[in-house]
Order: structure tokens, then C-alpha cells, then sequence
């Protein structure tokens, strides 16, 4: 865990898949300007936590991991800002030490499915990986004809390269209300069933203040 900042009301910042704090250390900038704030690096995932998950009731299994680390680190009345993956860990958590949740561009909420020209991407990137593969597979998180940002390029080829990570977990219940869903008009790299995989189901209590940005790399 990474922390910085004061404030009233404590932020705890969770990465999606394939990142960690080191690469949300953007975020953590500028929310630690008016909050104390604290990044996570999910279990599992690239970083500095352990590398093993569960196969089976992964949802559950993030939710209960998060809770601990809110009971170790002894935060109360935290908002809890989860992007993609962080997201779905986020609304799996109970913990009674969660005053709120951020869910930007929420992922692992519905089950996926990866369409074409995802999977077209995505064999090349993780079978040879290289910069310019790379960049061909994170197009597809940023908005029509725009550059992927050359940092999260550099850091998804040593992720192809040297990790295995899964995609983002699946059937995320929502633990409680009280959540903000913010995601971009193209943030649909990978389309699931339905309306509610751009972007994740809206769970009770949980509202859209609008789209912003125009994929889920632009938020980051």
C-alpha cells in the first residue's frame, strides 16, 4: 500500500487489471491534494502483493481481501475509488468501513466476452509481445484514432512479457449502495451481454453522473 496526503474523509485507490500503484501513481497525485489517499496493489495482479488467486468465488474471495486491508490499516468512513476491475472488487466488499464508492469505468461486473478484433489483438501481444503489438491491443481502450499513452504501453509489454494475468473477475455483487459509476462514451473494449457491459451493471443505490472522457485508458 502506497499513501499520501491529508484530508477529512480517506481515499483507498484500486487498480483494474494488469496495474498497480505505481501505475495509478497519476491518480494518486491529485487526489492526495485534498484527501489522504491510499493505492492497493491487488492480489493477483502485477505488484507488490502476492501473486496468487483463487479460482473459483474470486468476487467474494477480492471483497473479503479488501476488508481486511481496511481492518489492518484501521481506515474508517473511506470512499473507495475502483477502476475497472478495482471497481467490481469495490461493490464486492461489505466492509462496514466503507462511507462510499468511485467506480470508474467499472469492469467484472457482468461476464465478457471478447470479441474479434479484441482476441485479434490480444494473441499477438501475449504470444510475442512488443511495443507496437501493444499498442495495437490498447487502441482499442482510447477513443477513435487517438495515441495510446507511451507509459501504459511500456507497462502492458513487461506485463505480456513477464506476467499471466487473468481478465477481470466476474459477478461482482454489489455489497452496498452509496456508489458514483463514471465511465467514458467508448469505454467497451470488450463487449459482454447486454447494455449493462459498457461500462458495469448499475447496482442499487448506485448512480451515473454522466459520461466523461471517451475510453478507459483516457480516464486513467
Amino acid at each position: 500500500m502506497v499513501s499520501a496526503g491529508r484530508g477529512d474523509r480517506p481515499v483507498v485507490l484500486v487498480p483494474g487489471t494488469n496495474f498497480n500503484a505505481a501505475m495509478t501513481m497519476s491518480w494518486a497525485r491529485e487526489l492526495a491534494r485534498h484527501r489522504e489517499v491510499h493505492v492497493v496493489d491487488v492480489v493477483g495482479q502485477p505488484g507488490l502483493s502476492d501473486e496468487n488467486r483463487p479460482s473459483l468465488g474470486r468476487s467474494s474471495w477480492y471483497g473479503r481481501v479488501l476488508a481486511d486491508v481496511l481492518d489492518t490499516a484501521g481506515l474508517d468512513r473511506v470512499v473507495v475509488a475502483g477502476n475497472s476491475l478495482g471497481a467490481a472488487i469495490a461493490l464486492a466488499c461489505d466492509s462496514p468501513r466503507i462511507a462510499g464508492r468511485a467506480l470508474v469505468s467499472p469492469g467484472g461486473i457482468v461476464r465478457l466476452t471478447v470479441p474479434p478484433r479484441g482476441a485479434a489483438a490480444a494473441i499477438p501481444w501475449l504470444s510475442n509481445p512488443s511495443p507496437d503489438r501493444t499498442r495495437k491491443l490498447l487502441e482499442l481502450f482510447v477513443a477513435p484514432g487517438a495515441r495510446p499513452p507511451d507509459r501504459e504501453v511500456e507497462w502492458m509489454t513487461l506485463v505480456a512479457r513477464h506476467c499471466r494475468t487473468t481478465a477481470a473477475a466476474v459477478g461482482a455483487a454489489a455489497a452496498g449502495g452509496g456508489a458514483v459509476r463514471r465511465v467514458g462514451r467508448r469505454t467497451r473494449p470488450v463487449p459482454g451481454p447486454g447494455p449493462a457491459a459498457a461500462g458495469g451493471a448499475a447496482a442499487p443505490g448506485c448512480r451515473t453522473p454522466g459520461a466523461t472522457g471517451d475510453g478507459a485508458l483516457d480516464d486513467r
